[in-house]
């Protein structure tokens, strides 16, 4: 008698659990690997240069991508088999070598972009939106090294008020986008890849950069000349990538250079010695 029972999908948890005794397979990811990501997928658009990074917004509502040539692309993503549709691109100004990063604010009316240059751009989202044209300096000095300057990473607070930047020398950079007026944190000794504002305040600033440490701010008790974060969180050997929360200000997630993805307990953090080593202190730590 032949079952008409449809073939199982394996248990995503359980695939995991088990990998550990297929360590000594060549490839022991291959037998999770073919369940999790699609086997099939279509060409939206071709772009003449290299599209530098891509991110949904609102929800999933909007897709935007940048490329190296400056422009920024806006996609409304459908439902069911509608795809992507494209709703809008924009020229961008001031764009030396790539668009490094772009966030679209949470009200919808701005978006802002950076690249290897001194200045955060803010742009109207759309015709009609309210959003107004600003440049934002990272330096309030103009020098020779203008051009060597550069925010990797940017993120909106979650009213829309402020926005936060992360550069190439190591600085936390907030705006306040309504009395035109900023704050420096000096947070690492490299490249800031990661930024983020808390979901719940403004107040508490989520930083991870290209020295393996992820570091927790809180602005209530920040002293800007001598900044001190109130956790560190050393563990990778090599830079931090990007960061996500899970919103309920215990759990965070890494990814990074090293080919490895971290969870971390916010409860749990790293001693006091290893605030300041880095990735040159982490291959020395137990974890």
């Amino acid at each position: 008698m032949t079952s008409s029972r449809p073939p199982s999908r394996p248990h995503l948890t359980r695939e995991l659990h088990s990998r550990k005794y297929r360590l000594l397979a060549p490839y022991p990811s291959a037998g999770i690997v073919p369940h999790i990501l699609p086997r099939h997928f279509s060409v939206i658009e071709r772009f003449n240069s290299w599209v530098y990074c891509g991110q949904f917004f609102r929800d999933g509502e909007y897709f935007l991508c940048a490329c190296q040539s400056g422009n920024i692309t806006v996609y409304r993503v459908g439902t069911g088999d509608e795809g992507l549709a494209m709703e809008n691109s924009y020229i961008c100004r001031d764009v030396q070598w790539s668009i490094t990063d772009m966030k679209l604010s949470p009200d919808s009316r701005h978006i802002a972009y950076s690249s290897w240059s001194g200045n955060v751009h803010l742009i109207p989202f759309q015709e009609g939106s309210g959003g107004t044209e600003l440049c934002l300096p990272l330096s309030d000095a103009l020098s020779a090294s203008y051009y060597a300057l550069c925010a990797f990473s940017l993120s909106f607070s979650a009213d829309g008020k402020e926005l936060i930047a992360g550069t190439n020398d190591g600085k936390v950079i907030i705006y306040d986008l309504q009395s035109d007026t900023k704050a420096v944190i000096v947070g690492h000794v490299t490249d800031v890849n990661s930024i983020s504002f808390s979901a719940q305040t403004n107040h508490v600033i989520y930083s991870a950069a290209d020295d393996g440490v992820l570091k927790i701010w809180d602005r209530r008790i920040l002293n800007e000349s001598n900044p001190e974060p109130v956790s560190v969180f050393v563990g990778h050997v090599h830079g931090i990538t990007f960061h996500d929360s899970k919103g309920d200000f215990r759990y965070l997630l890494t990814n990074s250079k090293d080919q490895t993805i971290k969870l971390w307990d916010t409860l749990n953090v790293s001693s006091r010695g290893t605030h300041r080593c880095g990735t040159t202190g982490s291959s020395g730590t137990t974890w």
